[in-house]
């Protein structure tokens, strides 16, 4: 049976949850190093700490497209019941990561977002083959393309808010501000609306018990 053709609007529509799904990534890929950081992890402990990224895409996304082929649901369809699924699980991720009390609870959390990205992300990607026409692919990946182009574009204006959850002084390396490809030499405090001069990476941004920033690189 030959699937309907999509207007222009309809593509846009059925393809700007993939915007959200970058996002998740874009605000995975910002914060995670920085709050290692604040727990106090050694810089050759990084890349240990980082290897979510690459081993979830290797394993999720092949088992999650191979399920969702074989899934299917009268009321939700082939692929949405995931895109719920991994919603569900990034936004929960992402509220509690800020939150992370130790290395091994954000090195968990690490994991079950970016699980939950691929989980979003893979059947996202085959929707487009379901629900357009052959000749309207092209269009249709466009489509997602242009939203990821857009949240990497955005991702240049980048704000950093930093919270301090204990009740004792911490202290977080200029490294992380650089780790993240920031050239600034200063950054505007929009809670405070002062501006704080970076230091070396060997020097330390001071934060007082329960204290909060929210931060603009600034050239």
């Amino acid at each position: 049976m030959r699937k309907p053709a999509l207007s222009f609007s309809q593509i846009i529509n059925m393809n700007v949850g993939f915007f959200g799904i970058q996002y998740s990534f874009g605000l995975q890929q910002s914060a995670v190093n920085p709050i290692y950081d604040m727990l106090g992890a050694a810089p050759d402990e990084i890349p240990l700490l980082n290897l979510a990224g690459p081993m979830t895409g290797l394993l999720i996304q092949p088992i999650i497209g191979a399920l969702s082929d074989s899934t299917w649901s009268d009321r939700y369809g082939r692929r949405k019941p995931y895109f719920f699924i991994g919603a569900l699980l990034c936004s929960i991720c992402l509220f509690f990561y800020p939150f992370s009390s130790s290395l091994w609870m954000a090195a968990g959390l690490l994991w079950v977002l970016d699980a939950a990205n691929n989980t979003a992300m893979e059947p996202y990607r085959a929707l487009i083959a379901d629900s357009l026409p052959e000749e309207q692919y092209g269009k249709g990946f466009l489509t997602q393309s242009f939203f990821t182009g857009l949240v990497r574009s955005r991702g240049s204006e980048r704000r950093y808010c930093i919270y301090n959850f204990s009740d004792s002084t911490a202290y977080l390396t200029w490294y992380a501000f650089r780790e993240q490809g920031e050239s600034a030499t200063q950054l505007h405090d929009h809670w405070t609306d002062s501006l704080v001069t970076i230091g070396s990476d060997q020097e330390h941004l001071i934060l007082e018990p329960y204290g909060f920033r929210i931060f603009e690189p600034k050239a």
